[in-house]
């Protein structure tokens, strides 16, 4: 079943991908709404920037899902939700079991690349326009999908750099210093978390505290499994 499954959802299919956009990704529209209004933007940047948000996070879903299927997973569906979205395999049995590390690696990393192509398509035409509507929506693109990728690559599990050093880590480390490096990251991830926490309390941001509490719920669930893992061993 895939992540985030509600009858209610939107269905469509693109580039041969199914994709759902679950009712908690109208959430996440809402609470970026909410938030430009109290800062005084006007009606249509705030339609316009809730545009870009579904095309910025379907964008970057895609890369992970054209990775995907080019290392031979045939069945690929993406849901948009309210954590932003996540692209995986429809076959519940072995999802990855035929991927190399270098082609996980290759995979978490394509996420980010489409992203910041879009990005540079957007400051391509910021340059390019004469008018101010759409110089603000092009910004608007460029500033959401280098944030968005750039903090995606950071090494923060189940943030893609975090993928991506696990990866990397699978394919140079013996099992047992595996297991390690996931502890050591996962520590290190919930202590960055709460960092961050206290710093989106500071700034009076709620998106960003959502998505923290978020990340650092995942990293103690993980720390638990890893600590039970290694006393079975």
């Amino acid at each position: 079943m895939p992540p985030f499954h509600a009858p209610s959802d939107l269905v469509m299919t693109i580039l041969g991908f199914p994709v759902r956009v679950h009712w908690s990704y109208l959430g996440l529209n809402l609470a970026a709404a909410f938030m430009l209004s109290r800062a005084g933007q006007p009606l249509w940047f705030i339609v316009a920037t809730c545009a870009i948000l579904l095309v910025s996070v379907l964008v970057h879903e895609l890369g992970h899902a054209l990775a995907m299927r080019r290392f031979g997973i045939a069945r690929i569906g993406i849901t948009l939700n309210g954590i932003g979205g996540v692209a995986y395999s429809l076959d519940e049995r072995s999802p990855f079991a035929p991927l190399s590390a270098l082609q996980r690696v290759a995979i978490c990393l394509n996420g980010p690349i489409a992203g910041l192509a879009l990005a540079l398509g957007g400051a391509w035409l910021l340059m390019q326009t004469t008018s101010l509507l759409a110089f603000n929506v092009c910004l608007t693109l460029v500033v959401i999908n280098v944030t968005m990728n750039v903090a995606n690559l950071v090494p923060i599990w189940p943030l893609d750099g975090g993928q991506v050093m696990e990866g990397v880590a699978a394919g140079i480390l013996p099992e047992s210093w595996r297991n390690i490096l996931k502890v050591v990251l996962t520590t290190l991830s919930i202590m960055a978390c709460g960092a961050v926490l206290g710093g989106a309390y500071l700034i009076r941001d709620p998106i960003l505290g959502f998505y923290t509490l978020f990340i650092a719920q995942q990293n103690i669930l993980r720390g638990i499994e890893l600590v039970r893992m290694m006393q079975k061993d």
